[in-house]
């Protein structure tokens, strides 16, 4: 830089966190992060809520908090629009005045590299290569615009397009990543140097991408591997006099399946909205091709029994036998008190295979059982306060008949039997 060294250095690590630096920084593989941290000070910042990326650098331009600046996430909803709809947001819809400009006022020259939502380029004092997200057929990635062919002339081509279309192009997009982050770094050198810039702010997003689309968590540290070398370069070609090294959101690799309605369920948090029975297409095929199987009906035979029943339950010419019955037994209270305990011995009933329902309407009890019945559900369990206390229910068919009170237990064994025999009888 001639001598010069750089006032400033705002240098962001795109989603990092110390839960992953912190043992590679003990291995010894982040050597200019850990440079930082010894030479300087560190610690853990809250990020903005929601945390995501848009937002958290919005905050950081402006100062203010997203319901100030307006961006919540990539998008924003057009309402005034015919019909409305959603569209990215810009450097033109994120409210506030950033940072960037008032030290511009103040007579100081600003680069900005990478930086979210700085499309389409403003005027600066200084120079802005535009952070993602960047959709311009016309290539107006750079302000001024004259220096983007000189840039491409020393450094070859600049294509950060590439990252609309990553999650489609498999291994390939960690080299297209780590080359236009390379490009960045050294555009920044040059630039710095030759506009004698006062601040420096660039944003190193490869290790966001690698969290995102990495496969293990070798892809994860090898992007901040990378990111930790062009920081080095940073640090070695500008000799900042002041660095901020910074995160805007945390980390973190999801395996498995989450399921947040069960999980609020099993927190006290949600409860189930009864429903009466229906035979959706779907899931009565789904039903028949597993009693199907578990008779042992395998190939052509199987389809023909199959589809047989699947016409005869759709055109109504007679229930199914309980054991091929899409829904078995719905367990219905007389009034809301019951609703624990109706809840249990659905659980009971389930936990033995059961296909079982719960209805806890407000509704009358003979209304429920009629209801039921025209569904050709086999059984209906009734629960009142008596069965409540005797640990029982009232087990009506759906052809009315009256089987009296019988402990749940009784009932499941009996059930059991019935569907293990393939009865047609219930």
């Amino acid at each position: 830089m001639s001598g010069r060294r750089l006032p400033l250095l705002v240098a962001g690590f795109d989603a990092a966190c110390w839960e992953y630096m912190t043992p590679w920084l003990q291995d010894g593989l982040l050597p200019n992060v850990h440079r930082l941290i010894a030479e300087g000070r560190s610690g853990v910042l809250h990020s903005t809520m929601p945390a995501l990326t848009p937002v958290a650098w919005s905050t950081l331009a402006t100062g203010a908090n997203p319901g100030k600046h307006g961006v919540f996430e990539w998008n924003r909803l057009v309402r005034d629009a015919d019909p409305p709809h959603l569209q990215l947001h810009t450097s033109a819809t994120v409210h506030g005045v950033p940072f960037w400009r008032q030290l511009n006022a103040r007579g100081l020259r600003v680069g900005l590299v990478n930086i979210p939502l700085t499309f389409p380029t403003q005027p600066l004092d200084g120079f802005v290569l535009c952070g993602y997200p960047l959709i311009d057929p016309l290539r107006r990635y750079l302000y001024p615009p004259n220096l983007l062919p000189g840039l491409e002339a020393e450094l070859g081509p600049y294509e950060p397009g590439h990252l609309e279309g990553m999650l489609a192009n498999g291994e390939g997009w960690y080299a297209a990543d780590e080359r236009t982050q390379a490009f960045q770094v050294a555009a920044a050198i040059r630039l710095t140097a030759q506009l004698e810039l006062d601040v420096l702010v660039i944003n190193l997003m490869l290790p966001d991408h690698a969290n995102h689309l990495a496969p293990d968590m070798a892809g994860v540290q090898r992007a901040y591997a990378d990111s930790d070398r062009h920081l080095g370069q940073l640090l070695d070609a500008l000799q900042p006099l002041n660095v901020m090294l910074i995160s805007d959101h945390g980390s973190r690799r999801i395996q498995g399946k989450f399921y947040i309605n069960q999980w609020l369920y099993d927190q006290g948090l949600l409860t189930w909205a009864p429903r009466t029975p229906t035979d959706p297409a779907g899931d009565l095929n789904w039903l028949l091709v597993q009693a199907g199987q578990q008779a042992g009906l395998h190939g052509p035979l199987e389809r023909v029994v199959r589809n047989g029943l699947r016409r005869a339950l759709r055109a109504g010419n007679g229930p199914l036998p309980a054991w091929l019955a899409p829904v078995q037994v719905v367990v219905a209270s007389i009034t809301s008190v019951q609703g624990d305990y109706a809840t249990s011995v659905v659980k009971s009933l389930q936990k033995q295979g059961v296909r079982a329902l719960l209805d806890l309407r407000n509704e009358k009890i003979n209304y429920k059982i009629r209801e039921h019945s025209m569904q050709k559900v086999p059984y209906i369990l009734v629960v009142g306060d008596k069965e409540s206390e005797a640990g029982a229910v009232a087990v009506r068919t759906r052809d009315n008949e009256d089987r009296g009170a019988q402990p749940v237990a009784g009932f499941v064994r009996q059930l059991s039997e019935s569907i293990a025999s393939r009865s047609l009888e219930l």
